[in-house]
């Protein structure tokens, strides 16, 4: 087992109280911190990111508890961080920046995220449940099999996203930009997508049921294989005659 999966093995059995201080343990234990601390006190950068990587505690440092939300991360820079894993339950990253960092499998739920920078960061598998990502950038990010259920999307930059597979049932995507974002099999069950625009999004196999579709923009968008039960257009660019009469088919409601 390398150093730092056992220093964060250590730290979680201790905050769970399950680890007795005694010993050598305790002392390697305590040593490693100290030299942590030593690097981080020496290092000439303030960058959260960057100190974490000074501090070596690599994975351990990914053990943010749920029970904090209130810690500090607003306006933070986390660019390129490694936070697989990361537990941010409830935590308000208003406006950070986390272009290129990599959150899969992060829990995010119920995190604020609003106007956060994600531009090419990997968000796949992670938990964002209620998350609040209104206005966040995430131009280029890979969002598969994220699970987004009633997350607050609305004027959001996913341009030539990845959100193959992805759950967003209920979720509001209003003024969203979506285009040229891959969206094969992504659920979009009774989600607000009102005034979103989905030019050249390949839609393939997506679930569209329910859905509030007034206004968007298909322009050149890949809607084969979509199932539109009871989801309700208004007013669409893009979208041929033939292609209108084949979902009204699948049950589309077309209100115009």
């Amino acid at each position: 087992m390398s150093d730092d999966q056992a220093l964060k093995r250590f730290l979680q059995e201790l905050v769970r109280g399950e680890k007795g201080l005694e010993g050598q343990e305790l002392q390697d234990s305590l040593q490693g911190l100290l030299q942590a601390i030593d690097r981080v006190q020496s290092a000439d950068t303030e960058d959260p990111a960057e100190l974490l990587r000074v501090a070596g505690l690599g994975a351990a440092s990914k053990v943010l508890s749920s029970a904090q939300p209130s810690v500090g991360l607003s306006g933070k820079t986390f660019v390129g961080a490694d936070l697989r894993g990361a537990v941010l339950i409830g935590a308000d990253m208003t406006g950070a920046n986390f272009s290129s960092a990599n959150l899969s499998g992060a829990n995010l739920t119920s995190a604020t995220l609003h106007h956060a920078v994600l531009i090419s960061a990997r968000l796949n598998d992670a938990s964002l449940t209620s998350a609040n990502l209104s206005g966040a950038n995430l131009t280029s990010a890979s969002v598969m099999r994220a699970n987004l259920i009633g997350a607050d999307l609305c004027d959001a930059n996913l341009f030539a996203s990845d959100l193959r597979y992805a759950n967003l049932t209920g979720a509001a995507l209003c003024r969203a930009k979506l285009g040229e974002s891959m969206l094969l099999g992504i659920n979009l069950r009774r989600a607000n997508l009102m005034s979103a625009d989905l030019q050249g999004a390949n839609l393939y196999s997506a679930n569209l049921s329910g859905a509030n579709l007034y206004y968007v923009n298909f322009n050149d968008a890949n809607l084969d294989g979509v199932e539109v039960e009871k989801a309700r257009f208004r007013q669409n660019q893009g979208i041929p005659k033939e292609t209108r009469r084949q979902l009204m088919q699948k049950g589309a409601v077309f209100e115009d």
